[in-house]
Parts: C-alpha cells; sequence; structure tokens
C-alpha cells in the first residue's frame, strides 16, 4: 500500500510541476530557480519527462499497431533505448551551448540555472510531442526563453535577440544536414546537385 500511495504522490507532484511549467512559466522559473541548489531535482524531473513520453509514445504506436503489418517490437524497444540515452546526453550539451550563448550575450552564466531551464522547458514538448511535435516544440522554446529571462535578468528584446541566434543556428545546421544527406543519399540529385 505504501508503493502505491508513494507512487500516486510522485505522480500528482509530476503532474502539479509540469501544469505550472505550461501555464505560467514565469512564476515557476522565478521560484524554482532561487530554491534549488543543484541540478539533481531537474535531472529528476527530466527523467520522469522522458519515462512519460516513452510511454505516451508506445501507446500511441499501440493504438496504431492495425496499420503496420509486422513490428520488429525488439528493435523498437531498442531505439527507444537509444533515443532516452541520447536525451538526457542533449540536456548536457544543449545546456551548455545555451550557456555558451548567455554569456556570449553578456548574462553571468551560472551553468545550474542554465540547465534547470533547459530541461524544465521541455515539459510542453515531451508531453505534447507525440500528439502536436513541431508546434510543442515552439512552445518549448517560449518557455525556455521566459525561463532565461527571468534567471539572468534579460530584457524580452535580449532574449529575443538570443532565441534569433538559437534558431539562425539551428536552421544552418539542419539545411546543413539535409543537404548531406540529401548529396549522399541522391535525394538532391534531382535538383542538379
Amino acid at each position: 500500500m505504501k508503493v502505491v500511495r508513494k507512487l500516486g504522490d510522485g505522480i500528482k507532484k509530476f503532474v502539479v510541476r509540469t501544469k505550472e511549467i505550461v501555464v505560467q512559466p514565469g512564476e515557476f522559473f522565478v521560484r524554482t530557480l532561487s530554491k534549488e541548489k543543484s541540478i539533481g531535482k531537474g535531472l529528476r524531473y527530466y527523467g520522469e519527462l522522458l519515462v512519460f513520453n516513452l510511454i505516451l509514445s508506445t501507446g500511441i504506436l499501440i493504438v496504431y499497431k492495425s496499420y503496420w503489418k509486422e513490428v520488429d517490437w525488439v528493435m523498437l524497444a531498442g531505439a527507444a533505448v537509444v533515443t532516452l540515452a541520447v536525451r538526457v546526453i542533449y540536456a548536457f550539451v544543449g545546456s551548455w551551448f545555451l550557456n555558451v550563448l548567455v554569456r556570449f550575450l553578456g548574462g553571468k552564466a551560472d551553468y545550474k540555472k542554465t540547465f534547470l531551464v533547459f530541461v524544465y522547458s521541455k515539459a510542453p514538448f515531451m508531453i505534447f510531442e507525440p500528439l502536436l511535435g513541431f508546434i510543442a516544440q515552439l512552445y518549448g522554446y517560449w518557455v525556455q526563453a521566459v525561463g532565461i529571462k527571468h534567471a539572468y535578468g534579460f530584457s524580452y528584446k535580449r532574449t529575443a535577440f538570443l532565441y534569433g541566434v538559437v534558431l539562425v543556428i539551428f536552421f544552418c545546421i539542419y539545411l546543413g544536414l539535409a543537404m548531406y544527406i540529401g548529396r549522399h543519399f541522391g535525394i538532391m540529385t534531382s535538383l542538379g546537385g
């Protein structure tokens, strides 16, 4: 009975925290960034998000399983494990990259704050990704911008510039990857490449 109660309390805390991040990100970041002394709670929450996202994505796959003739569930499980590992690495590398940009704009970058903003801002994407995809990603960037604004006292203009730089860099990376993949796999040949 204690295990069920503890699990229920954990789920309730997860839901409350997620609702705060998605609905009131400014208030959430003001309160949380001043209280949390390490990345521990943020990393745990990110892990909970990853598990939730995995369960939701798997549920959607099961619902649409009838459209798949033969699903290799072992391969799918392996892909899930690799995805989880990549997303954990991405949290550390992405927050480091964001921290560098904060310093570039004159902020007194604190990796702990940047990491917490980064992982908490993934809530909209991880919760709504299987259903809303790109829209959830954009909303997650907005939540992240709100967090950076509150963490470092940036103006809206400075924060918008920071995310303009981030979007341009990501666009260039994605375009470069698309061109590389297209050129090496024959997709670009119809475009004269």
